[in-house]
């Protein structure tokens, strides 16, 4: 990073608002200055980008985040993350710079070479796995699964296809091979800008083998369409029985004041270990493992 000059920050892991997004929940902290509640945060996106706003340049930050009910053999409720985003970088250019970063990181512990990167969009990797696309209808990714399945996501589409990636398109993945998925679902946008002509969230997620290392976006800088995705979050949350949630205001004010053209990109630096050291479960890649065992209630 420090070769390309983008400067390295540091922002609060303390927030007082937490991410809206339904499949992630953030973790709760009280206290008795300023406020009462707090949150851990779970990635250091939105203090970046209100950095960006604020006219920083090319940033970086490797540090601890925390993410509530995450437990399992790639998951961690705390864990390490490198987020960095570049001015002006379009899909092509931030897939790039990641891979290249994966790459120079993997050949750096000395037991890894460099990967090649297969690309296709993700309409194109579920197709080649089990011949459908993101537009089909409910019914039909339902007749890919079974009754279980089923009851268990209702009618929630995106839900459904998440799991049918993970489980059916991700096995397909080469294991020595970075797999790229770039063209979201506009559905699953998050914070990335949506492509007119396609249609498509300009997204991506790079695999190596079935484990998902990183997270990009061209990221989205219209306020208006911000806060109208944070109140579709908490309309799905309430939907799926899970608490609505306080919307980060500052986080808003920052793009109604201008958030330049750039992409953004999160690594787990713990599943990146995972990889080089060739090991089955996220616990072997730390020190001091959280487990439900811990648990002392």
């Amino acid at each position: 990073m420090t070769s390309q000059s983008v400067l390295e920050v540091c922002t609060p892991t303390l927030v007082a608002a937490p991410v809206t997004e339904p499949n992630i929940e953030s973790l709760s902290a009280r206290g008795s200055i300023m406020r009462s509640k707090w949150y851990l945060r779970t990635s250091p996106e939105y203090a970046m980008k209100r950095l960006l706003a604020a006219g920083w340049p090319d940033i970086y930050e490797l540090g601890p985040v925390d993410r509530d009910g995450e437990s399992g053999h790639r998951h961690q409720p705390e864990f390490w993350m490198l987020e960095w985003y570049r001015h002006n970088f379009a899909l092509p250019e931030i897939v790039e710079d990641t891979v290249a970063l994966l790459n120079a990181a993997l050949v750096g512990t000395g037991q890894r070479t460099a990967n090649e990167a297969v690309t296709d969009t993700y309409d194109g990797w579920l197709t080649r796995a089990l011949k459908v696309t993101s537009d089909c209808t409910l019914e039909t990714l339902c007749e890919l699964v079974g009754p279980d399945v089923r009851d268990a996501f209702g009618e929630d589409g995106d839900a459904l296809l998440g799991w049918l990636f993970d489980t059916h398109v991700s096995s397909t993945f080469d294991d020595d091979k970075f797999s790229v998925v770039t063209h979201f679902p506009a559905s699953q946008a998050a914070l990335a800008k949506i492509e007119p002509r396609s249609n498509r969230a300009l997204r991506f997620e790079v695999y190596l083998g079935r484990l998902e290392i990183a997270n990009g976006f061209v990221e989205l800088t219209d306020a208006k369409e911000q806060r109208s995705r944070f109140e579709r979050d908490n309309a799905l949350r309430a939907e799926r029985g899970q608490r609505s949630l306080e919307i980060d205001d500052l986080f808003l004010e920052a793009l109604r004041t201008g958030l330049p053209p750039c992409s953004g990109v999160a690594v787990g630096i713990e599943r990146l270990l995972m990889f080089a050291s060739e090991t089955a479960h996220i616990d072997q890649t730390v020190t001091f493992a959280h487990t439900k065992s811990h648990n002392h209630d």
